[in-house]
């Protein structure tokens, strides 16, 4: 498995970068101290996060693992479209579908790895694109039944061609979210083209995603 450049809340390095006057932040990540370092993002750029500890996620892992990815792919769990404003991102979640949300709420208890499209390190316009096209689905509802297809699939394993049933047009998942988006700006496709899925862990393992080297920042 290639390297991974990940973010752990856990191991913050005595070595950080000198403050970004980000302005007003959250109690939580004031106390904390660092932020990733903004100034390394694109609009456009995917997040990728695992909470520190978490039951649900410990099974989401479980589950991806299972349907035949590696533990290293498998441990993320949420996906997000860096929208390239301050802390700006778009996500999707089970209580409010797809929404404009902060990187802050990710940034003290998760796991945090940042991915860019090969073609928008190519040309950052592809970048704007994508975060623009993810901005456009706010307000999309969250796709039970999304989750229900794919992981009922991955008892038969992700390595398979499966049959699928048709994707309801008005409800996505995290992942779907940004596959949708890069695929509207790039014209390619970001699945596994055997299960059909875009899953967090694919998005970890694709090679049409590059990772982006993050360090930490102390805050001002």
């Amino acid at each position: 498995m290639a390297e991974q450049h990940c973010l752990d809340p856990q191991r913050v390095a005595s070595a950080v970068l000198p403050p970004d006057r980000v302005g007003p932040l959250p109690e939580k990540v004031r106390k904390f101290g660092r932020i990733p370092d903004l100034l390394a993002l694109r609009a456009g750029d995917l997040i990728l996060s695992s909470p520190i500890s978490s039951r649900i996620g410990e099974s989401i892992a479980a589950v991806q693992q299972k349907a035949g990815y590696s533990v290293g792919d498998a441990r993320w769990t949420h996906a997000a479209v860096y929208l390239g404003v301050r802390d700006c991102i778009v996500e999707a979640v089970p209580r409010d579908g797809v929404r404009f949300a902060s990187l802050w709420d990710r940034a003290t208890d998760h796991l945090l790895r940042f991915r860019r499209p090969v073609a928008a390190a190519a040309e950052p316009v592809v970048g704007w694109q994508i975060s623009v096209n993810a901005a456009l689905l706010v307000g999309t509802s969250y796709s039970f039944s999304e989750i229900l297809q794919i992981f009922g699939r991955a008892r038969q394993g992700w390595w398979k061609t499966h049959a699928t049933t048709p994707r309801l047009k008005d409800a996505l998942i995290c992942s779907v979210v940004y596959g949708d988006a890069f695929s509207a700006a790039t014209g390619l496709t970001l699945r596994n083209e055997g299960a059909k899925e875009t899953s967090p862990a694919f998005l970890s393992h694709t090679k049409l995603l590059i990772d982006i080297p993050i360090s930490w920042r102390s805050v001002d």
